[in-house]
């Protein structure tokens, strides 16, 4: 593996004295840890002995791009890579969409080199999550079809490469994203939150969208379109049904829970009879929940029936 990204991260904690667990949070393409901060405060809140590590992904946020290839893999390297430097040993780890996969990456690495060193004696296992949640992301490949439709999170990144930047008022970007590009108000103000602002120089003359010279510095993106166009490529193609039916969860202990939103269509009839094969046919380690009156930002929609899901995954204090 390439040398890993270093990624923009903060840890929630309650303050309180003591070792605490760490429970992970992995946000989805285009978005940030931010995305994040609110359901971890009330995690953290409700379970003190924890602290919760929220990650940018490589070309999000606060991280740097780091080198290509742009991957799944990758993304999870620099998350294994980033928890290896703080020295922490990942106890629940949670993702969201994008970031859903990208947990179930860090779990399959943990596998493989497992089933490498296990044929060695006296072999050092890598540690596992104990317990993994995937936040509506479908374990199987996109429909290239449907991820490029209108306002697709396809077209929604091609929309953003044609946008002027740097931009002075966010309220007039948003509104030209809204007016001008067609993206629906509620990605287009979530947007907002994926901006950072320059200092005026030399390499950042400033737009204005009404066509108008502007002063230099103003608001770009905090994300690298050409990473995201990347990523979101390499995650359209991901399939992790052999990482879902592997034995060595169940020789590691490890647990991968699902919660689907129930008005995200994505979910078909053939999608949900695999969960069911797997339950029915398994030792228990992968289970499918579903949030019926959420849409795909089920934290947003729902985060009392989240953290009412998440809770009996935690362990008590010791």
């Amino acid at each position: 593996m390439s040398v890993p990204a270093r990624l923009g991260y903060e840890i929630v904690s309650s303050g309180k004295p003591g070792v605490k667990k760490t429970v992970v949070f992995l946000h989805g393409i285009l978005g940030s840890l931010k995305n994040w901060k609110q359901p971890a405060r009330r995690l953290i809140g409700m379970f003190p002995h924890y602290q919760a590590l929220l990650v940018d992904h490589r070309g999000h946020g606060q991280s740097e791009p780091g080198r290509p290839p742009h991957t799944l893999a990758a993304c999870a390297f620099d998350v294994r890579a980033l928890l290896q430097s703080l020295h922490l040993q990942v106890d629940v780890l949670c993702g969201h969409s994008f970031g859903g996969k990208i947990a179930l990456e860090v779990v399959k690495q943990g596998l493989e080199e497992n089933s490498r060193t296990g044929r060695s004696q006296g072999a050092v296992f890598t540690e596992l999550p104990r317990q993994t949640w995937v936040f509506d992301s479908l374990p199987t490949p996109v429909d290239r079809h449907k991820a490029i439709g209108e306002n697709s999170v396809w077209d929604v990144i091609e929309k953003l490469g044609q946008v002027p930047l740097p931009q002075r008022s966010k309220e007039k970007l948003v509104s030209f994203l809204i007016t001008e590009k067609q993206i629906p108000p509620a990605i287009a103000h979530w947007l907002m939150t994926s901006l950072k602002n320059v200092p005026p120089d030399s390499t950042h003359p400033a737009s204005e969208i009404e066509g108008r010279p502007g002063s230099r510095g103003g608001y770009v993106w905090a994300f690298d379109l050409d990473v995201i166009r990347a990523l979101f490529e390499a995650y359209t193609c991901a399939c992790y049904y052999d990482v879902m039916s592997s034995p060595g969860l169940s020789l590691h202990d490890a647990r991968i829970d699902f919660i689907r939103a129930g008005k995200n269509e994505a979910w078909t009839p053939d999608v949900l009879a695999r969960f069911g094969a797997l339950q029915a046919g398994g030792q228990g380690q992968v289970k499918l929940h579903c949030l019926e009156q959420a849409g795909h930002w089920i934290h947003v929609d729902d985060l009392e029936g989240v953290l009412r899901l998440l809770a009996p995954t935690f362990l008590p204090p010791l």
